[in-house]
């Protein structure tokens, strides 16, 4: 392959695709373990001095780790949106050569 040319291997952005979707659907599922019962609830340690300072530092780590699988969530999105449309984008390239292949073809061949 030339320095100055680019090649795309479909499939590849296809598997990475389904990689990606299940990397979100996991991201997804385990911000939903985080902010509904049990989990989103603080633990049920009672009510003197350090079980409130232990629910508390509870609340401050849940909310750090809600907070990432936000934007784990977020850069996932958008990395399968944008390796789909690079998909696309290619996949419509590649649609359009073989047309132009095929008509190149019936035009040199009127009679076949």
């Amino acid at each position: 392959m030339a320095v100055d040319q680019t090649s795309v291997d479909l499939l590849s952005l296809d598997d990475v695709g389904q990689l990606l979707d299940a990397r979100l659907r996991e991201a997804e599922a385990a911000l939903t373990a985080l902010t509904t019962a049990p989990g989103g609830e603080p633990p049920p340690l009672g009510d003197f001095h350090d079980a409130n300072e232990t629910a508390d530092r509870h609340e401050a780590i849940r909310a750090v780790y809600v907070q990432r699988l936000r934007r784990l969530i977020d850069a996932l999105t958008a990395a399968k949106q944008t390796t789909g449309t690079i998909a696309a984008s290619y996949l419509t390239v590649e649609t359009q050569n073989a047309a132009d292949t095929a008509r190149i073809v019936a035009e040199l061949r009127p009679g076949v």
